[in-house]
């Protein structure tokens, strides 16, 4: 479940910096945060009922406890 956040995250992401990333239903530019959860919804996790900050939250401490040097590891 973890890596499938980073996994998320990376895409969501890389999406926001295409020529033409995605457009909401207004035509602006979607933010990584709404498209990771529209990703982790695709992979099915929308039952556990996570909101956007949330998971914009524990995939920075993802990120974070998986740097190099880190001590946690």
């Amino acid at each position: 479940m973890n890596e499938d956040l980073l996994s998320c995250k990376r895409e969501a992401v890389a999406m926001t910096q295409m020529e033409q990333p995605p457009l909401d239903e207004n035509s602006k530019k979607k933010g990584y945060i709404k498209l990771m959860k529209e990703l982790w919804d695709a992979k099915g996790y929308n039952d556990f009922g996570f909101s956007s900050p949330n998971l914009r939250d524990q995939a920075a401490r993802l990120d974070k406890s998986l740097e190099p040097g880190d001590s946690r590891n």
